[in-house]
């Protein structure tokens, strides 16, 4: 029986989001997934490589903005991986660290059980852990 070449192009688009997922620079191959679109298999990448992200990637905003409605766990995993970069970078994020605690939040709350995620709390612990030692800041 011969094959129909439709299926080829499928395996083909299969291997691609494969390889995507698996690329060494997590940023880059979740960026190959979210332009194609290949929102579940974006999702799953974060999940499965969530320690992989550090959240200093400008397109994560929009990366979250396509992930929040059907996928708000890989949502929270990008949000916090931005928060947490930008905290890192000192007192001049302050603002935007905090906005992105109140939506990680919420995200948390739409998201459900976060099985293998941390709390909301233990979240904000992070962020006060990772503020320099002389200027301690309340993100949330």
């Amino acid at each position: 029986m011969a094959r129909l070449p439709d299926f080829d192009d499928v395996e083909a688009i299969d291997r691609a989001h494969a390889l995507a997922a698996a690329w060494s620079d997590a940023s880059r191959g979740l960026a190959f997934l979210m332009e194609w679109p290949a929102l579940r298999e974006a999702a799953a990448m974060v999940m499965a490589r969530a320690d992989h992200f550090r959240g200093l990637n400008d397109a994560v905003p929009l990366w979250v903005s396509r992930l929040e409605d059907r996928y708000p766990a890989a949502a929270l995993v990008l949000i916090r991986s931005r928060a947490r970069a930008l905290a890192q970078l000192g007192p001049t994020r302050v603002e935007e660290v905090r906005t992105l605690s109140t939506e990680a939040a919420d995200l948390a709350i739409q998201a459900g059980p976060l099985d293998g995620l941390e709390t909301h709390a233990a979240f904000i612990d992070s962020l006060e852990a990772l503020s320099s030692r002389s200027v301690r800041h309340r993100w949330g």
